[in-house]
């Protein structure tokens, strides 16, 4: 059985590698670049690229501080 991808499928595509990175480095890394830029606009409300990171750090630090002993393992 012929998938209608395949037939129409380019010999010489070359696909693009990506790095591995977990969000947390994307988001890091965008931060770093352009932080004044904006991550998402939801609403009107918008939160820059440093907000964000800024936002998950403290919710990490939250959650490690609600944790038995701060030892909260995921």
């Amino acid at each position: 059985m012929e998938c209608i991808w395949e037939k129409n499928y380019d010999f010489w595509y070359n696909p693009i590698h990506f790095q591995r990175m977990t969000i947390q480095d994307m988001l890091h890394c965008s931060a770093a670049v352009t932080p004044d830029k904006v991550a998402t606009d939801f609403y009107g409300t918008k939160i820059t690229y440093y907000g964000l990171r800024k936002m998950s750090i403290n919710g990490g630090q939250s959650l490690y501080e609600l944790s038995p002993l701060g030892m909260l393992r995921f």
